[in-house]
């Protein structure tokens, strides 16, 4: 009878160490409480250490953060994606598709969105005729991106022109960061504002309809 308990108590053991291990393998995000923002800068503590961030910086644990709001963080660990409620320390994977909208800008009549180049804040306008994300000159001496000596010809409303091609590290959009982008520096004080070209759009769904547009890119 008693030899039985003890086969009896094994086997649970043993049951209980799969659930934690397949618990352990679902959530291995690392603990993370989302403070608030100060000054521009995004509070957590990760794994203990108070870090300052702003989107695009990396934490000295490899927390990448990638938003914020007032609710909540987007962090980027070890190539995955997680959502922090504020003072959560227990994160969400995010497996769906990531999905932004926007409202037509009244002033401009197209569509405004915040954004970062290589981490530095920029406001795009979302262009969908253009084949490159393009800035100008002026744009790109403040972003610190260098022109380089590779060339192309680039087609405005008037006239075929010259500008310079490039690569950009991460162009981000809400939660959307990608990488490796191709970009073009106009040799000119134009355009006004960064425009997000298809080199970036080509990689997310767009819809537009009722003066609004919706960017969701789906994880993969």
């Amino acid at each position: 009878m008693e030899i039985g308990k003890y086969r009896t108590s094994k086997a649970a053991l043993l049951v209980l160490l799969v659930c934690m291990a397949i618990a352990s393998n679902v959530y291995a995000a690392p603990k993370i409480n989302y403070r608030g923002m100060l000054y521009g800068k995004v509070l957590i503590r990760v794994n203990g250490r108070l870090e300052k961030l702003t989107p695009g910086q990396t934490s000295k644990d490899g927390v990448k953060l990638i938003s914020a709001n007032v609710e909540s963080i987007v962090v980027l660990v070890e190539g995955k994606r997680y959502r922090y409620e504020k003072s959560n320390i227990r994160g969400s994977i995010l497996t769906e598709a990531e999905e932004i909208t926007l409202k037509r800008d009244p002033g401009s009549g197209g569509y405004l969105v915040k954004g970062r180049i290589n981490g530095k804040d920029v406001t795009f306008l979302v262009d969908t005729g253009a084949s490159y994300v393009t800035m100008s000159k002026v744009q790109a001496s403040a972003l610190k991106i260098k022109p380089g000596n590779k060339e192309i010809q680039i087609s405005t409303a008037t006239k075929i022109e010259t500008a310079y091609q490039v690569t950009l590290d991460t162009v981000s959009v809400g939660g959307i960061e990608l990488q490796n982008i191709p970009a073009i520096i106009t040799k000119h004080k134009y355009p006004e504002d960064p425009l997000l070209g298809m080199s970036f759009l080509q990689h997310v769904e767009i819809n537009q309809g009722n003066e609004q547009m919706t960017l969701k890119y789906s994880v993969r």
